[in-house]
């Protein structure tokens, strides 16, 4: 078979779209009678003639193995440069049409870890518990207010089964609010902190950097403040 050749098809890019190797397609060969057979074992027929197989394409480029493996190693990052007679790395396209692709990456990695911070929040209360909370904080208000309450308010019965008065159950009900709304107020921040990621202002990937480092500083501040994790 001798020395294995490799052969690659260049797309309109100069892209690599397909390869040809001899071991695979092999040579088309034809043999005609040895004037030494029998001599020493000689083969009774060798070699005449040896062409490409047909299948390869005759515009193909023959390349080395080492820079076939580069290009199947870097699927669509490799071109071939006819003056260098290599493939080379695809050129970045110009900085002012990557960045909206990285400011949008960020926004993205930022939300998702906003959500798992939010997330922790969440987690505390069930979706009817988080449901009835303006209510139970209206009824919290009447209590400390001095109100009489309905015989079907929450809070005395929460109250009850906790065993304590309906004024201390109302007062923790009061704080937690206060707490859930710093809660949502460091949320939004959050959020417009990630927004901001987006702005055409940010047109370098070293604003991007200093941009997503403040926000990381701002969660970090939110995360202790309410005891969180930074997952």
């Amino acid at each position: 078979m001798g020395n294995v050749r490799t052969f690659a098809m260049l797309d309109g890019d100069n892209r690599p779209s397909s390869f040809y190797r001899t071991d695979i397609y092999q040579d088309v060969v034809t043999y005609k009678p040895n004037p030494n057979a029998g001599d020493d074992g000689e083969p009774a027929e060798v070699e005449d003639t040896r062409e490409l197989n047909q299948a390869i394409p005759v515009d193909a480029i023959e390349i080395t193995k080492a820079q076939w493996l580069d290009a199947l190693n870097n699927p669509g990052n490799r071109i071939w440069d006819a003056v260098k007679e290599d493939f080379v790395p695809v050129p970045l396209p110009p900085l002012s049409e990557r960045m909206p692709g990285l400011r949008q990456a960020a926004f993205d990695t930022a939300m998702a870890f906003g959500n798992r911070i939010t997330d922790q929040v969440e987690r505390k209360w069930s979706n009817i518990e988080r449901a009835s909370f303006t209510a139970q904080e209206i009824e919290a208000k009447a209590i400390i207010a001095g109100e009489t309450m309905a015989a079907d308010a929450m809070l005395p019965t929460l109250a009850a089964h906790k065993n304590i008065s309906a004024a201390e159950y109302a007062q923790q009900v009061l704080d937690n609010a206060a707490t859930y709304r710093q809660l949502a107020i460091a949320a939004v921040i959050l959020r417009r902190g990630a927004d901001d990621l987006l702005s055409d202002t940010i047109d370098t990937p070293e604003k991007l950097s200093e941009a997503m480092d403040q926000l990381r500083q701002q969660a970090a501040q939110f995360v202790a403040q309410f005891g969180l994790k930074m997952e």
